[in-house]
């Protein structure tokens, strides 16, 4: 098994040697202060350095999209605009 190795034309996009002579891709983002790291295929199964990135930015944004909003988050962003569109 070798050591993971960054891509140098795709960031975020690793690679992995495997013990059958087949490569494994893995995508590293952050999101909301958390490191993710996931496996999106291997070179047998089709994939490569290109592919893997594409799938990084399909994550990214999955992961915006299917993040939950809360009363909170909504109170923060739009109160202070209607407090101060009250006061002037």
């Amino acid at each position: 098994m070798g050591t993971s190795i960054s891509s140098k034309k795709y960031e975020g996009v690793r690679f992995k040697s495997l013990s059958d002579g087949d490569i494994a891709y893995y995508v590293r983002f952050t999101k909301d202060g958390k490191r993710h790291e996931v496996k999106v295929g291997t070179k047998f199964g089709g994939w490569s350095e290109k592919l893997a990135f594409s799938k990084k930015i399909e994550l990214e944004n999955d992961f915006v999209a299917n993040s939950p909003i809360t009363f909170a988050m909504v109170a923060e962003r739009y109160l202070p605009a209607i407090v101060f569109s009250l006061l002037f």
